[in-house]
């Protein structure tokens, strides 16, 4: 393979990534909303949705929602192989772009969920055992950062649950020497093994707690990308959206049938899925490059993209949906209505406060952002 190309990102892409940052970052919201089902004062509050529900909701949040981090993986490892910078330029950015984030927003949810657990009125929305912050001993500050088991997932993740993304992405910087050797000298090789070891993880067949390989799978895809990125996005501006379409709806519909009956078939189909969704949507971002307005727009908005990401949950997502199930009729359709409303709400909220912020203290919005402003 031909050694990459330094500080050459190419234009194209680049702008696609503005497009689509606040967008992905957005559907992250929609994953973390579980409108039928959330703990409150230490009992789970649940309803059974009707079918027409769970497909809208699985569609949105799993199908389309499930690229939002595989995409991530992907643009920090093209944007990282694509521009290499000296150690110690890395070394800063990373650790103002990762780690002071990282450690604010830990602090801050801490804090945030201490507080609540010391008034009566908010102590029930607050209640899962292991966020009590007042019975933490020092190896739950230490797995707060690093990743604990949660009783609903089987990987770790930090109390900041979205960061498992910044934990990884933290790891592959480190060990991107070994990467870029492995994607130059052993290309299929090295594809054949990860992608081996994503499957088997995606199956629970394969020991991977930290979630390392799919993420890696996927981090190492922007390293093959830096050659080959202007030929994909070729390919996909050519192909019709007439055409795209129509097949990917039908790959779709088999694919979340296979999740719904259970069938084993839909490990494989769904990673498939997430490919072709992937790919969709960055033909879908040159679109909106093509439309000055809209691409203003989303231009505009990716300045809130980590923000999002970064303060919607665990805290403020709790609020919002507990209040949401806690105090609404949750049946039928108003259950959809829930689901899109709270997510919309949060995302209305994130954006406000964080313009808020942006405005009168810029400087606590960049060390808050890393640096993303």
């Amino acid at each position: 393979m031909e050694n990459f190309q330094p500080n050459k990102i190419n234009q194209d892409f680049s702008q696609r990534i503005t497009a689509i940052r606040f967008p992905l970052a957005c559907f992250v919201i929609f994953i973390h909303f579980k409108v039928t089902e959330v703990n409150f004062a230490g009992e789970t509050m649940a309803v059974t949705a009707p079918l027409y529900v769970e497909i809208i909701r699985h569609l949105v949040a799993n199908v389309w929602g499930g690229i939002a981090v595989p995409l991530f993986f992907i643009i920090s490892g093209y944007l990282f192989a694509a521009k290499p910078k000296p150690a110690k330029v890395t070394v800063k950015s990373k650790f103002q772009g990762i780690v002071v984030p990282y450690i604010l927003w830990t602090l801050i949810t801490a804090a945030l969920f201490f507080a609540a657990q010391s008034f009566a009125f908010t102590r029930p929305y607050f209640t899962q055992e292991q966020n009590i912050i007042r019975s933490w001993k020092a190896v739950d500050v230490i797995k707060a950062f690093f990743g604990r088991t949660q009783p609903d997932a089987d990987y770790y993740h930090p109390l900041v649950y979205q960061f498992w993304y910044l934990r990884n992405l933290l790891v592959f910087f480190c060990i991107s020497p070994l990467i870029k050797i492995a994607v130059q000298k052993t290309p299929f090789f090295y594809l054949a093994l990860i992608l081996s070891a994503t499957i088997l993880r995606l199956a629970g067949l394969f020991p991977d707690p930290f979630w390392i390989f799919p993420a890696l799978f996927y981090f190492s895809l922007g390293f093959y990308a830096v050659r080959h990125i202007q030929g994909v996005l070729n390919a996909l501006d050519s192909l019709r959206w007439r055409d795209a379409l129509s097949g990917y709806a039908v790959f779709t519909a088999v694919c979340m049938y296979l999740s719904f009956t259970e069938n084993p078939a839909a490990v494989i189909i769904g990673f498939l899925n997430t490919i072709l969704t992937i790919l969709l949507a960055v033909k879908a971002a040159g679109n909106a490059c093509k439309n000055e307005k809209a691409y203003s727009i989303l231009s505009g908005l990716s300045a809130y993209s980590f923000w999002i990401y970064a303060a919607h949950a665990p805290f403020i997502s709790a609020v919002v949906n507990k209040l949401s199930i806690r105090f609404f009729p949750m049946h039928g359709a108003l259950i959809l209505i829930q689901f899109f409303g709270t997510s919309l709400l949060c995302i209305v909220l994130l954006v406000c406060i964080g313009a808020f912020i942006r405005k009168i203290c810029p400087k606590l919005f960049s060390l808050l952002t890393g640096g993303r402003i």
